[in-house]
């Protein structure tokens, strides 16, 4: 009977004294918040990263009109292409794979604003120094909101689009969660009106549109 007695109260005491030991608590806490610091820090970086490629889709989207509506009269597709080259530099460190750049001309109607149509457009080479690709629909064009073009008007418009690959966000939830194969689409839109008179498109053939 003694020896049960003793034995309970050693084993109180034991518990008393592993209850009143802090040692270690520091390493069990650190392992507590280590992954929820890291958590922090990749969505801070990639959040950081999301944000500049967007901000310079909306860049590119309005360097590449206004650099066009600054043509008077005629522009050639080796000018376009040029132009079109400028995404690249405003890319910076990221890659141009995924970028689509569309510039187009819209032109209105001599006696209705509200009827306008695509005279010329031009896509950006999908190669580096390549040569941009231009048609001429003149087809209609339907613009987002009036007032953009008054009669016999016109507008450059660009349109960006960039499929952002997230650096953890696939690693960390998958892309099968997110959807687009883990793409993030980004889209950029701009309007410029000509600084003068609607600029029309060469060819090397000497074809105009």
């Amino acid at each position: 009977m003694k020896a049960a007695i003793r034995t309970g109260l050693q084993l109180r005491a034991r518990v008393s004294a592993l209850v009143r030991d802090r040692r270690g608590a520091a390493a069990t806490e650190f392992a507590f918040i280590v992954p929820i610091m890291l958590g922090v820090f990749l969505a801070a970086v990639e959040l950081s990263r999301a944000v500049t490629v967007f901000r310079r889709v909306q860049e590119i989207a309005s360097t590449t009109a206004d650099l066009v509506a600054r043509s008077e009269k005629n522009i050639s597709t080796s000018d376009v292409s040029d132009i079109m080259q400028v995404a690249g530099f405003l890319l910076g460190e990221f890659s141009t794979t995924p970028l689509t750049v569309a510039v187009r001309n819209v032109t209105s109607a001599v006696t209705d604003a509200a009827d306008t149509k695509e005279s010329w457009k031009c896509t950006n080479p999908t190669t580096s120094g390549g040569s941009a690709s231009c048609t001429c629909p003149n087809t209609t064009y339907t613009l987002p909101a009036a007032g953009l073009v008054e009669v016999n008007d016109s507008v450059v418009v660009t349109e960006v689009s960039y499929s952002y690959q997230p650096l953890f966000a696939d690693l960390i939830i998958g892309s099968s969660f997110l959807g687009d194969g883990g793409l993030f689409r980004m889209r950029g839109l701009a309007y410029f009106k000509p600084r003068g008179q609607a600029a029309k498109l060469n060819f090397p053939d000497g074809a105009t549109c």
